[in-house]
């Protein structure tokens, strides 16, 4: 990159952040700031790419999708067989949950608890 160049990253997440402020070997804030700065550039945002709502979305969406639905994928035996039910009206629900979530994120990103899916990193290259 050319000095005085910006560069803008992302990366999935997906995971609270712990060990707060050393949890620098993901993409957290933390690593972020710790790679960033060791690769020389000068941090100019990072901030969350969606907020909790979305977050929250997203997994209601996946469980949607990827729910099992036959009794030897839930649990062996009766267990099972009694999960199904469940796990069938859950999955139409959670899509439903999803869309709604989603609303919510586009209306205004809350971030003051939970944690992000993503963050975004705009970042420049020093120099000129």
């Amino acid at each position: 990159m050319k000095p005085g160049g910006t560069m803008i990253c992302t990366a999935p997440l997906f995971y609270e952040e712990h060990e707060r402020p050393y949890d620098f070997y993901r993409y957290t804030q933390f690593g972020w700031r710790f790679m960033m700065k060791e690769a020389g550039f000068e941090i100019l945002e990072i901030d969350w790419m969606e907020g909790y709502f979305g977050t929250v979305a997203y997994q209601l969406e996946t469980a949607a999708k990827y729910l099992p639905t036959r009794p030897h994928q839930v649990v062996p035996g009766i267990l099972g067989w009694s999960a199904v039910p469940v796990v069938a009206l859950s999955r139409p629900l959670f899509g439903l949950l999803a869309r709604f979530f989603y609303a919510l994120d586009e209306q205004g990103r809350y971030t003051k608890s939970g944690f992000p899916k993503n963050y975004v990193v705009i970042v420049r290259k020093p120099g000129l």
